[in-house]
């Protein structure tokens, strides 16, 4: 593009004969520099005529007035000194030279006025744009930086993230994403990630699109979020999954959501065995005393309610202590499990057993007489005396036990139950030893 000021100097020159154009500025220490000349004979004049050339310069650009002077050079010149100006400061001054035959008329100055108006618009318009270039190289600088970051940050993390538009579709989703559903990231765009991740319940029945929270989302623009749901792989596998949903403009579901998900397939497992072992004991795989309390409360308050039958078995392992001392707790800990494997193969699914101490076992029938009660019994006992008659052991497997039934009178507590149960099993086993 042509300099505007060389290309405003000769167009003065060529329709107004001029005999040349300069355009001149001061810098701060008030020296004066030659910016574009139409002729080099005005860089000689500069440094000549006694130095009057700069200092009209200079008042012109303290008074930002126009200046008209003659001065006597070779031949007789006119001179016209046009301020040219950027906001309210001089930035550059124009000098017009004539010859001397004829005034400058005043409508010849009021063109050259309207040039410098015009140059120094147009020499403003093209800073601002020079400016707003720099701006946008470096907002796009920040931005690729930025987008660079983001893209970093997409591909180290390992939550799952991806993005959607209005429909639905898939417009990005990080390795971490395409990794846990089995997919390569490329073949994902585009699609209906509801079709692709979210079409069925664990149970394989589907899953209808309007129920999904990413479709509410995509109606009211608000943040969903749910910490047990589930998604599907390419494979038809299926893992659990919390997830939060989020637009990408608040309240405006047009610029669609991000979805940031987790598999929480570990941590489900470690809070599905937490719970286990909170009402599970470890060894035996029975409830534990804190379970058989709950449930005894829960069946003595069907019994008090509904009339129903019940009746509880207190048992107690004899001679796990000198199982112990003889031949050590591990072997102490086989007696136990061996007499929980007999007890658990002998009881209905609805009966309850639980471990309610070391070598105490509470055994909880809805439903059943104590006469049911002794029947059962009996099959233990059976059971382990044909394992016994075997001769793995050195030692008798066998135990003491007391059965209660709860009549629809009774007030008695769980507490009271358990109590009642346990001395009838310690007259069973002072029995025992009477007879021995």
């Amino acid at each position: 593009m042509q300099d505007i000021w060389e290309h405003t100097g000769k167009l003065i020159v060529e329709y107004f004969n001029a005999e040349w154009v300069a355009f001149v500025q001061c810098d701060k220490n008030n020296k004066i520099s030659v910016h574009s000349s139409t002729s080099s004979e005005f860089e000689l004049l500069l440094n000549s005529c006694d130095g009057t050339i700069k200092k009209i310069i200079m008042d012109t650009i303290d008074s930002g007035f126009i200046a008209l002077e003659e001065l006597k050079s070779q031949e007789p010149l006119q001179f016209v000194f046009v301020p040219i100006m950027n906001g309210d400061q001089v930035d550059k001054i124009m000098i017009i030279a004539h010859k001397s035959t004829e005034p400058i008329s005043r409508e010849l100055i009021n063109i050259y006025l309207g040039s410098a108006g015009l140059v120094g618009t147009v020499n403003e318009l093209r800073n601002y744009r020079r400016h707003l270039e720099k701006l946008v190289r470096e907002r796009t600088t920040e931005m690729e930086k930025a987008l660079k970051q983001n893209d970093l940050i997409l591909h180290a993390v390992g939550d799952g993230i991806y993005g959607v538009d209005a429909e639905g579709r898939i417009t990005f989703i990080n390795p971490a994403a395409a990794k846990m559903i089995g997919w390569e990231s490329d073949k994902l765009l585009g699609k209906n990630s509801h079709q692709i991740l979210h079409h069925s319940k664990p149970d394989h029945s589907p899953y209808p699109e309007e129920e999904c929270l990413l479709f509410l989302a995509a109606k009211d623009g608000k943040v969903y979020r749910r910490d047990n749901d589930t998604f599907w792989r390419k494979d038809g596998t299926c893992f659990p999954v919390e997830y939060i949903i989020t637009p990408i403009v608040e309240g405006d579901p047009s610029a669609g959501e991000v979805i940031v998900f987790r598999d929480i397939t570990q941590s489900k497992l470690a809070k599905e065995e937490l719970e286990y072992f909170a009402y599970t004991d470890p060894m035996t795989g029975v409830s534990n005393r804190r379970t058989g309390f709950i449930i005894l409360e829960k069946e003595l308050d069907l019994v008090s309610k509904r009339g129903m039958h019940l009746s509880v078995c207190f048992i107690d392992v004899d001679g796990l202590k000198k199982v112990n001392d003889t031949f050590g707790h591990e072997e102490g800990d086989c007696l136990i499990n061996l007499i929980t494997s007999n007890i658990k193969s002998s009881v209905r699914e609805i009966d309850v057993v639980s471990r309610m101490g070391g070598d105490e076992f509470l055994i909880v029938f809805p439903g059943c007489h104590e006469s049911d009660v002794e029947k059962v019994i009996k099959r233990i006992n059976d059971k382990l005396e044909g394992y016994d008659k075997k001769g793995l052991k050195p030692y008798k497997h066998s135990f003491s036990y007391g059965i209660l039934e709860i009549t629809t009178d009774s007030k008695l507590s769980a507490n009271d139950v358990v109590k009642e149960a346990d001395e009838k099993m310690y007259q069973n086993k002072m029995l025992k030893k009477t007879i021995k």
